[in-house]
């Protein structure tokens, strides 16, 4: 089971099952915000390196007059 699939199953079974309790709806929310959070982390990394990767990229192609393939097998 994926962590969207568990949350969702949690959040109907709280809903569904009768009146959750305060402390079910907290670990509920705590669970959904670290997982948010973990998700927004991921892709701030991810814009980052693609950043970077660009920049490489460029700075390999002005200064060393490759071509994009050449550029993309020095990266690599």
């Amino acid at each position: 089971m994926t962590v969207q699939r568990a949350i969702e199953y949690l959040t109907w079974e709280a809903t569904n099952k009768g009146t959750p309790s305060p402390t079910k709806i907290e670990a509920l929310n705590s669970i959904i915000n670290f997982v948010n959070a973990s998700e927004q982390q991921s892709l701030m990394e991810n814009e980052l390196f693609a950043k970077l990767f660009i920049e490489k990229f460029i700075m390999l192609a002005e200064t060393n007059h490759m071509t994009a393939k050449a550029c993309l097998d020095e990266i690599e």
